[in-house]
C-alpha cells in the first residue's frame, strides 16, 4: 500500500495546533497565579498619603539652599608701649591715616594719644581684620577706651577692675625702710605708700633709726588672677624712736578719702616735711656757713638737698606760683606763696614743670621743677628756703596746724570705723572684707 505523504505532515500540524493553546493557557494561568500573589504580598499604599509624599518632595526640590553662617573672628593684640612707638606706628597697618588723625582727634578731651608712655600696656581688638577697640592704661587706676562705629571714633576713661584683697604686712627697720618692706616679701612701691602716708610727721631719710617697725593694713590688687600692685592703705601704725604714729583711711564729708590719726586729726600737715627724694643734707640752715665756692663765711638761710640732675621738685604745701625764672646766683628758681603767712624758695634747678607760669595755683605734693646746679653750684642740689612773714625761718623747725580735723558730728562713725580697722590691723590673717569677696570694682583710687 502506497503511503501518501500529505497525511503525514497533515498529522504532525493536526498535532502543533493542539499543543500550541495548551501551551499558551498553562503559562496565561501561572503568570496570572504569580501576579495574584505578588500584589497580595505588597503593603497597601494610601493614595493621599502618596500624593502628599509626591507634593512635600517636589516643594523640597524647589527650594534653594540656605546661604552659609557668616563666621566672626575676633583677634586680640596685647603689648607695652615700646621706644618709638606712636599712635600711627601701632595702628597703622589698620587704619588709614585720616582715620588715625581722626581718633586722636576724638581722644584729645579724654588723654592725648601723644603722650603714650613707654612701659604701660595697651591692647589692640579687631573685627574680621577691621579696627573694633583700642584700649591703653594712662596708670594704675584708669584706662583709655577708644572704640569705632561707621567713620567716627569715641572715646572714655574707664577705671581699671581689680579684685582687692586686705593684707596685713609688718616689719622690723634694721637699715632702711625699702630694705625692711622687701624682706617683708613686698615691692618697693609700698614703702612709698607708707612714706608718703607719714611724709608730714617723719623724715624717712633723717628719722629712721634701727629697730622702728610698721604695721599696715594695705589692699592688694588683682587682674586675672595676678598680683597688679597697692590700692589704698586702710589703716597703719608706724614706731619712730619709741613714738607710735597711726592713721586710719575715712571718707569726708565731699567723698575724698585722707588719713587720720585715732583723735580724728588729719595726717596732712600745711608742708611737707621735704620738697624731694634726696641723697642726703648736704648743707643744713646756717647764720655763718662757708661759703663752698666762694670761700668766705656767709648766711644760708636754707637746705641744701644733695641729688640727681632730673630728679623731681615738689611744692611743700598749697599755693600759688610768684615767681618763674632766673635769679642771679640762685639760678633757675621757683617762688611759691603759701596764704599770706609763708613763701618757699626752690633754687638752682634744671628746668621747670612744663606750662608752669606766674599765678598758677599749686597743690602740696605736684612736681613744680627739676633739681639741677644753674647758677653758682658746685654739684646738682636742691637749695630749699623758707619765709614767715618775711622772715628767713629753718624749715626743719616750722610746726604748722594739719589739715581740717573730722567734724564732731562724723566723730562717732570715724571711731566706729577705726575700731573696725584696729581689729584688722592686728588680726594675723585678716578675714577678707565684702570688697576683697564681690566683684572686681571700677575705679579703685589709690592715694
Amino acid at each position: 500500500m502506497k503511503t501518501n505523504r500529505y497525511t503525514h505532515n497533515d498529522s504532525k500540524a493536526g498535532s502543533r495546533r493542539l499543543f500550541t493553546p495548551a501551551i499558551f493557557f498553562v503559562f496565561f494561568t501561572l503568570v496570572l497565579l504569580f501576579g495574584y500573589f505578588f500584589i497580595k504580598s505588597k503593603p497597601s499604599v494610601d493614595l493621599p498619603q502618596l500624593s502628599e509624599s509626591i507634593a512635600v518632595q517636589t516643594e523640597h526640590s524647589q527650594e534653594e539652599p540656605s546661604p552659609p553662617t557668616p563666621q566672626i573672628e575676633y583677634t586680640t593684640t596685647k603689648n607695652t608701649i615700646q621706644n618709638g612707638d606712636t599712635i600711627s606706628r601701632l595702628l597703622g597697618g589698620i587704619l588709614q591715616p585720616q582715620e588715625i588723625l581722626s581718633m586722636v582727634a576724638a581722644c584729645d578731651n579724654v588723654f592725648s594719644l601723644r603722650k603714650i608712655a613707654v612701659g604701660h600696656p595697651y591692647s589692640i581688638i579687631r573685627k574680621n581684620g577691621n579696627f573694633e577697640k583700642f584700649t591703653y592704661e594712662i596708670n594704675q587706676d584708669d584706662q583709655l577706651v577708644v572704640t569705632k562705629s561707621g567713620d567716627a571714633f569715641s572715646s572714655s576713661c574707664v577705671p581699671i577692675s581689680y579684685d582687692l584683697k586686705p593684707t596685713v604686712v609688718d616689719g622690723v627697720i634694721q637699715s632702711s625702710l625699702f630694705a625692711a618692706v622687701s624682706e617683708a616679701g613686698e615691692e618697693d612701691a609700698l614703702a612709698y605708700r607708707l612714706a608718703d602716708m607719714f611724709a608730714w610727721d617723719i623724715d624717712f631719710i633723717r628719722d629712721i633709726r634701727k629697730r622702728d617697725s610698721f604695721r599696715v593694713l594695705v589692699e592688694k590688687r588683682y587682674r586675672d588672677g595676678k598680683f597688679a600692685g597697692y590700692g589704698q592703705i586702710k589703716a597703719a601704725e608706724f614706731v619712730n624712736q619709741d613714738k607710735v604714729h597711726r592713721g586710719f583711711l575715712f571718707e569726708d564729708a565731699e567723698g575724698r578719702s585722707f588719713h587720720y590719726d585715732e583723735n580724728g586729726k588729719s595726717l596732712r600737715k600745711a608742708f611737707l616735711k621735704a620738697p624731694l627724694n634726696f641723697r642726703r643734707i648736704s648743707s643744713n640752715y646756717s647764720m655763718h656757713r662757708l661759703h663752698p665756692v666762694h670761700h668766705v663765711y656767709r648766711k644760708h638761710p636754707a637746705i641744701d638737698y644733695a641729688a640727681a640732675t632730673g630728679t623731681p621738685v615738689w611744692a611743700v604745701g598749697d599755693g600759688t606760683v610768684t615767681h618763674v625764672g632766673w635769679k642771679g646766683a640762685a639760678g633757675r628758681m621757683i617762688k611759691l606763696r603759701h596764704g599770706g603767712m609763708y613763701e618757699t624758695y626752690y633754687l638752682h634747678l634744671s628746668r621747670y614743670a612744663k606750662g608752669l607760669k606766674v599765678g598758677d595755683r599749686v597743690r602740696q605734693g605736684q612736681v613744680i621743677g627739676f633739681v639741677g646746679m644753674s647758677g653758682t653750684a658746685t654739684g646738682p642740689h636742691l637749695d630749699f628756703r623758707m619765709k614767715k612773714h618775711g622772715q628767713y625761718v629753718n624749715p626743719m623747725k616750722v610746726s604748722t596746724p594739719s589739715a581740717r580735723s573730722i567734724s564732731k558730728e562724723r566723730m562717732p562713725e570715724f571711731m566706729a570705723r577705726m575700731q573696725q580697722l584696729v581689729a584688722e590691723l592686728h588680726h594675723d590673717s585678716p578675714t577678707q572684707t565684702a570688697e576683697a569677696s564681690a566683684e572686681p570694682e571700677q575705679g579703685n583710687k589709690s592715694l
